[in-house]
């Protein structure tokens, strides 16, 4: 099974569950065929670590047998994470949807404006396309 990635980033208001583990919210309702996770984040770089904990869980949950998707995935939702604390500076939600064709990574966060390609900065160690 490949996992297909709906990255979007949109306003939408979300409510989280109480914690499991400690830092990481409940599993959210199943409705259908999918299953949700939320998780609000703050601009601190640890919670970049929780992410990728809340995603590893809960693909564990909803995908298990599947390393290589899952690891995929994880480290699509840092990237995502990552970026929203480094440039849009505070706090967001990360929101996970499991369902028969894949996952869905939605990643919010405060700022008004969306984000925009740039040329890749090999040089200062920035990275490529984000």
């Amino acid at each position: 099974m490949t996992p297909t990635f709906a990255l979007t980033r949109r306003a939408r208001a979300v409510n989280g569950g109480p914690a499991q583990e400690p830092g990481l919210p409940a599993p959210s309702a199943v409705r259908g065929n999918s299953c949700s996770q939320d998780m609000r984040f703050a601009e601190r770089p640890e919670d970049v670590a929780l992410a990728r904990a809340l995603t590893r869980r809960f693909l564990e949950q909803t995908h298990p047998g599947h390393p290589d998707e899952q690891e995929a995935a994880v480290l699509v939702v840092s990237e995502l994470v990552t970026n929203a604390i480094r440039h849009a500076h505070g706090s967001g939600t990360l929101t996970l949807v499991a369902h028969t064709g894949g996952l869905d990574v939605t990643v919010t966060d405060p700022s008004a404006q969306l984000p925009h390609a740039r040329t890749p900065d090999t040089e200062n160690g920035t990275g490529g396309w984000g």
